[in-house]
């Protein structure tokens, strides 16, 4: 934590006499879980607070290079990968502060991206959805997109990514030393017109040497002596369709996901719509998503974490409003239903999760 700290004075320190410009999020969360136990049946009741804090530098290199810094209240325990949340509790104690985000963005050119370090996801996720990556994940390693734009209001994007998910090393040579990584490619299009847009994408994710490693936590997927006992080799399409109703902003969106090597339960998908943007001052905005993903259609510890418990091999919907209470400070209310283990043949347990929060951004 000092370490942190000592790195927003030098920070401060340094933008006096450099172009470095502060950005930050605050957000209060009242939350309740009520999941149902298998055994013995019954059902668990929980309520807590939480919250998370980020502040991110952004600091110009030079005219094509930036770097940019995020610290985060959050843990460096490796199953809290997915949150920056910390909970209200153990007598006031201190809460932890973790580097977030530390990466380069050089615009190599016109049309050509490149990004590295431990960065923001570099995909094109249609309706920001988070079926396969939840939205606080900050993967590790190099990428690369391309933007070319053409005639009559198309755009045409690839982006290319390898990242690194676990370093693997026995000097004896006892174990496997190779790393597990993930290597993403993704095409697509933009397209607006007068009154509408749309946007589509095809991803291929390929997981190496994830079979036989240990999984940081059971996610839903299939584990044998918490190892993986399958390859993931990952196929999405997602569609966005975007429009104006009554001048408020309208997006419906849906994306489907296979793992080519996920045996008999490798499909997932999510369908959503949002109308509204929470922007000005009692402005409003809801939406709704409903998903399912079956055990090994993705890397459960990277999907996201609140829907059913998070992970996979489940099945859930979330209703979600927000409401503009003044600049740059607005509410939310998040509710989620659904199921875990729906590949069990005898008990699916019930999950429903609420979230009330207080947001504001500086």
């Amino acid at each position: 934590m000092k370490t942190s700290f000592a790195i927003v004075s030098l920070l401060i320190s340094v933008s006096a006499h450099a172009d470095i410009a502060f950005k930050g999020d605050f957000r209060y969360r009242t939350e309740n879980i009520k999941e149902e136990q298998a055994s013995p049946l019954s059902e668990s009741d929980r309520t807590r607070q939480r919250m998370r804090l980020r502040l991110t530098a952004t600091g110009k290199v030079n005219e094509s290079t930036d770097a940019i810094v995020r610290i985060a209240t959050g843990s460096t325990t490796p199953t809290e990968n997915h949150t920056n949340n910390q909970d209200f509790t153990d007598y006031y104690s201190k809460k932890g502060i973790i580097l977030d985000l530390a990466y380069f963005n050089w615009k190599a050119g016109d049309t050509v991206t490149v990004m590295g370090g431990k960065t923001t996801n570099p995909f094109t996720l249609v309706g920001n959805n988070d079926l396969i990556y939840d939205a606080d994940l900050t993967p590790e390693g190099l990428s690369v997109k391309y933007l070319q734009p053409l005639e009559n209001g198309v755009e045409l994007f690839v982006n290319a990514s390898a990242t690194w998910l676990s370093e693997r090393f026995s000097a004896s040579g006892a174990t496997d030393n190779t790393d597990v990584g993930l290597v993403g490619g993704q095409l697509g299009a933009n397209y607006k017109a007068e009154s509408w847009n749309s946007t589509i994408t095809l991803a291929n994710y390929a997981f190496s040497n994830i079979k036989g490693s240990t999984a940081i936590a059971a996610k839903g997927n299939t584990l044998s002596g918490g190892a993986y006992t399958q390859e993931y080799n990952l196929t999405s399409i997602g569609l966005e369709f975007g429009t104006k109703v009554s001048d408020m902003p309208l997006t419906a969106y849906a994306e489907s996901v296979s793992n080519s090597d996920g045996g008999n339960y490798k499909a997932g998908s999510i369908v959503g719509v949002k109308l509204g943007k929470l922007k000005e001052k009692s402005s409003w905005a809801v939406a709704v998503d409903t998903r399912e993903l079956e055990k090994d259609a993705v890397v459960g510890v990277l999907s996201e974490g609140d829907s059913a418990g998070g992970g996979a091999d489940i099945r859930s919907t979330r209703f979600n409003v927000g409401y503009q209470l003044a600049d740059n400070a607005n509410v939310a209310l998040t509710y989620f239903t659904g199921k875990k283990a729906i590949s069990s043949t005898t008990l699916s347990p019930n999950y429903n999760r609420a979230q009330f929060d207080f947001n504001f951004q500086f």
